[in-house]
Parts: structure tokens; sequence; C-alpha cells
């Protein structure tokens, strides 16, 4: 299976707490060849453990909620989203403690990953 990066897709490093919420905007495609209703998997690397909830949100509103729990230090969570071509969303974490974090996205097929600086 080849792997395929996106361009477009920017890595959200970000450091939050219990303030406002810091939000990734990003888009998760899915190939034509696949289907477009393929999963798309959400990776959490971080040091340290802590409860998260993760809120991914369409732009037409609609909202699906995940709980989750990481127990131990720089360990993986992985979260199973419905991926839509073309279809955006938006990624919010409320509640984390203040440690840096990677996402990766990935869908049958294609692959995400991500790599910017602190916002």
């Amino acid at each position: 299976m080849s792997t395929q990066y996106a361009q477009d897709f920017k890595f959200l490093r970000f450091i939050t707490g219990t303030n406002p919420v810091k939000v990734l905007h990003t888009q998760v495609l899915c190939s034509a060849t696949e289907g477009c209703d393929a999963l798309a998997v959400i990776k959490f690397r971080y040091c340290g453990g802590a409860k998260i909830e993760t809120c991914l949100t369409t732009w037409e509103g609609d909202r699906v909620y995940y709980r989750l729990t990481i127990a131990e230090a720089d360990g993986m969570v992985m979260v199973r989203l419905p991926a839509y071509l073309d279809e955006f969303y938006s990624l919010s974490f409320v509640d984390l403690p203040q440690y840096e974090f990677d996402v990766e996205i990935s869908t049958d097929g294609l692959h995400y990953e991500t790599d910017t600086d602190l916002l």
C-alpha cells in the first residue's frame, strides 16, 4: 500500500489547558476508488496521562463526541472517525494538561502526517 502525504495538511502541535480551546481545522479525504465511507484514524501521542475529550464537528454543524482516557506516558490512542470526500472537520481538544502531542490522520490507502510548529 503506497503512502500518500497531503500537501495542505498542517500539523498542529499545540499546548492547551482549561482556558478557551485551541481548534484544529483540517480536511479528511477518502479515495474515490476506496469509497467515501472509509474510517479516518487519529492517533494522539504525548507525554503524560490525561483524560481527553475530543469534539469532531463538520462545517454543517453536526457533532460527534469522543471521550478518551490515556493512562500511560507516551501512550497512543486511536479514534475512528467517519471520513467523507472533500468534507471539512473541526477538531477541538479540551481539558488537556500542558503537553505537546502529535496527530496523525489516515484513511484506507491514504496517510496524512502532521508537521508544524506550536500555535
